[in-house]
């Protein structure tokens, strides 16, 4: 749940059928001494579930720190009954106000667990003031990510800080919501904008090449950095387009003529993976604890040749992917074939809506656990 005046912290479970999805039950979070959390002390965003089954938490500092105010983002570590039992270190490049360069309600936003449980990769929501041509905004497509591992020389099983990674977003007004690990080596990119005339934009992406890339911690501004520094990302999907699947702006809406599918999209995770390379997603939606806005799951099914190459074919490249629309809910089947020229692709495909009074709701429990089988 995010951050909401001196509402308590906690997780919402959502079941294991997210084509029927519902609040199932709740875990408070609270701090090492039972303390709850809540809205004034913690404003967390990105979930990850480790192998041992603690969760993983970012938060994006205190939300009430007042202007030039030291204001710390959080990497959490959770049990299972909601105690809080670690933390990771952040470097103070990412605070915000005092001693960073991060911007309040703009730092760490993404996070996601390797498959094999032994990397955790952290992604700033938006660029850093430094990494700016001008030093002292956030207008750039630069971003960072921070990568940590648990079994590398020296961590004797806690995790560790091995490095930071840069890559960029679509435009510089993309905001990173979430990551979603393939493997060790890349990740699925959720990238969100918003104007008051359009609405939200929301876009799919895949970086990937961690282990080659360049470690950039000591880069004191990305403004001058050469393409090699940044990882390679492929877009894959722009949920633009008129497909609706049935959903409609709410009376009191900002804006209506934008999709009114596409909302504020702050969550995703991998709810199965095939052996035929089918992967299927879930993305959430933070509706602000706006009565205009709804919490809403779009469940879609993409085929990961679209941005991995298959190693049978023998040449290396990136090729078109099928994505499969699930027959079912009155939609019928049909595929849409994409190719890799960055074109609007209208492919999302079932749609649950979730009636909740919080804002943001976690994806959490066994359906992150069954992203890492």
């Amino acid at each position: 749940m995010d951050n909401h005046g001196t509402d308590v912290a906690r997780l919402w479970l959502l079941g294991n059928d997210l084509d029927k999805a519902a609040p199932t039950g709740s875990i408070v979070l609270t701090d090492e001494n039972g303390t709850p959390y809540n809205g004034e002390t913690t404003d967390d965003e990105g979930l990850g579930v480790l192998p041992n089954g603690d969760f993983l938490l970012t938060s994006e500092g205190h939300p009430n720190a007042a202007e030039g105010e030291h204001e710390q983002p959080k990497i959490r570590i959770f049990g299972i009954d909601g105690r809080q039992k670690d933390e990771l270190p952040v470097p103070e490049l990412f605070d915000i106000n005092c001693r960073g360069q991060a911007v309040h309600n703009k730092s760490l936003e993404a996070l996601t667990v390797s498959p094999s449980g032994h990397q955790i990769v952290v992604g700033n929501e938006y660029a850093l003031k430094n990494d700016s041509p001008s030093g002292k905004d956030i207008a750039t497509t630069a971003r960072r990510a921070l990568v940590y591992r648990d079994d590398v020389k020296g961590a004797k099983g806690q995790w560790k800080l091995v490095k930071q990674v840069a890559f960029k977003a679509a435009d510089v007004n993309m905001g990173i919501t979430e990551f979603a690990a393939i493997g060790e080596d890349g990740f699925l990119v959720l990238e969100r904008s918003w104007d008051q005339t359009h609405g939200y934009g929301i876009k799919l992406a895949y970086a990937h090449g961690i282990a080659a890339a360049p470690d950039v911690s000591d880069v004191a501004s990305l403004s001058k950095s050469a393409d090699s520094s940044f990882l390679p990302v492929t877009e894959l999907a722009d949920f633009g387009g008129k497909l609706t699947l049935g959903a409609q702006f709410k009376p009191n809406a900002q804006y209506t003529d934008a999709n009114p599918l596409l909302d504020n999209f702050e969550d995703l995770v991998i709810t199965h993976a095939d052996d035929n390379g089918r992967l299927d997603l879930s993305l959430l939606t933070d509706n602000n604890f706006d009565t205009t806005e709804t919490t809403r799951i779009v469940n879609v099914q993409i085929d990961r040749s679209v941005f991995v190459a298959d190693p049978s074919n023998g040449d290396g490249q990136q090729h078109g992917a099928t994505i499969q629309r699930p027959s079912g809910a009155g939609l019928g089947g049909s595929t849409v074939r994409l190719a890799h020229t960055g074109a609007a692709v209208t492919a999302v495909f079932m749609l649950a809506a979730v009636t909740l009074t919080s804002g943001l709701v976690l994806i959490a429990g066994r359906r992150l656990r069954i992203s890492r089988e």
